[in-house]
């Protein structure tokens, strides 16, 4: 799904349904690659998160930047936070504790 900027405003994420809302005149056939973005917003290129160590970190979509006269998207990584860390370390327990219900259901009993 594309995204665009709100150049007037610098709203982002806004999506064709959004520009939609302010310009009814575009007709709902036109979308995707014939969708007619209309010179108030700009369509944002897309880029892949960079690297970052899931474990321990995480990355967080940001404002989009002109790069070469392009919107483009941007990321940045942070470390998780002690309660992050502890609430990812919940909810992996909780996923074994799960996984190992599930196991115990459909292993066959030892004599």
């Amino acid at each position: 799904m594309s995204a665009y900027i709100k150049l007037l405003t610098f709203e982002y994420p806004r999506h064709e349904g959004d520009i939609r809302l302010e310009h009814p005149e575009i007709q709902e056939s036109q979308t995707g690659d014939t969708f007619p973005c209309p010179n108030t917003y700009a369509l944002v290129v897309p880029t892949t998160a960079p690297a970052f160590d899931e474990a321990t970190q995480i990355a967080q979509e940001q404002a989009p930047v002109q790069v070469d006269g392009v919107w483009t998207q941007q990321w940045s990584v942070r470390d998780l936070t002690a309660q992050e860390l502890e609430a990812k370390a919940l909810e992996k327990a909780l996923e074994l504790a799960e996984i190992e219900k599930i196991r115990q259901q459909y292993e066959p009993t030892q004599p």
